[in-house]
Parts: C-alpha cells; sequence; structure tokens
C-alpha cells in the first residue's frame, strides 16, 4: 500500500493558500483532539471558520481569474489574419 503523502507544514507552504490550508488543517486536528482544553475550544473554532473562509475567497477569486484568462484565449482563436 502505498505511503501517504505527508501533509505541507505552514512554514514550507509556497504560497498564501497553502499557508492557510495547512493552519486549517492544524486548528482541526485541535478542535477535534479531546485533549484540547475546553476554554481553548471557542478561539480555535473561531479561527478555523476565519482561515475557512479566507481559503474559499482565495479559491474563488482563483478560479474567477482563471476562467478569465481561458475567456482571452478563447477570443484569441477567433483572430483572422486576413481581416486585415
Amino acid at each position: 500500500m502505498p505511503r501517504k503523502p505527508k501533509p505541507i507544514t505552514v512554514s514550507a507552504a509556497k504560497d498564501r493558500l497553502g499557508e492557510l490550508k495547512a493552519m486549517r488543517r492544524i486548528l482541526a486536528e485541535r478542535v477535534d483532539d479531546e485533549s484540547t482544553p475546553t476554554r481553548d475550544l471557542s478561539p480555535l473554532v473561531l479561527r478555523l471558520k476565519e482561515v475557512s473562509v479566507e481559503i474559499e475567497e482565495i479559491e474563488i477569486r482563483d478560479a474567477s481569474e482563471a476562467k478569465s484568462a481561458l475567456a482571452l484565449v478563447k477570443d484569441d482563436t477567433s483572430w483572422d489574419q486576413g481581416a486585415i
């Protein structure tokens, strides 16, 4: 059975999205950990929510930029040199 790749750490992430995904994983682990003190759960859950929202915003922005770039490429394919 192939080994599961090690998750990216916050310090090893190459971009902001990678950092946020690593932070979300760490926060989720702490929230799920039964040894996490009850007093720590509220701030952890709040931060987890904030990080998740930021990830979603970046992913939506990136998808929109990719869609715009694809539209530009499609527009270029209709170029007719003979029309000049």
